[in-house]
């Protein structure tokens, strides 16, 4: 974050990490394809010793977006790819299907969080009576 914002937008810093079809991607699993990826980017979180300039400094470094359509999007973070029939069919907010016409705005939706997946998640796993 401490390029300014048109450097850190521009084509010229988008890097294409990989091109696997799905097939083989399902088939193997994300893990194989993103294990070294992720291991350089613990690397970088912790801190990496780097020689520039015959002065030795600490770098460190964070993934700021990742980008994919819905599906690819969801099978990575490990969530379930089709939403076809799902009643809140966005990972990002709480979008009711027969919504989705009428909003188009961020701020007219309810942004999911922590608390309120912990909510969900305790609703799922509570015993029926």
């Amino acid at each position: 974050m401490n390029f300014p914002p048109m450097l850190r937008s521009s084509l010229r810093s988008i890097q294409l990490l990989g091109i696997v079809s799905s097939d083989l991607l399902k088939s193997r699993g994300v893990n194989v394809f993103l294990k070294t990826f992720i291991d350089d980017l613990i690397l970088l979180r912790d801190g990496l010793s780097l020689n520039i300039r015959n002065e030795e400094r600490i770098w460190f470094g964070i993934l700021l977006h990742f980008i994919g359509d819905m599906p690819a999007s969801n099978f990575v973070g490990g969530l379930k790819e089709g939403v076809g029939f799902a009643r809140l069919p966005c990972r990002s907010c709480m979008i009711v299907r027969t919504d989705q016409e009428t909003i188009h705005h961020e701020s007219n939706c309810i942004l999911r969080n922590q608390i309120i997946h912990e909510q969900h998640v305790l609703q799922i796993e509570m015993p029926l009576k």
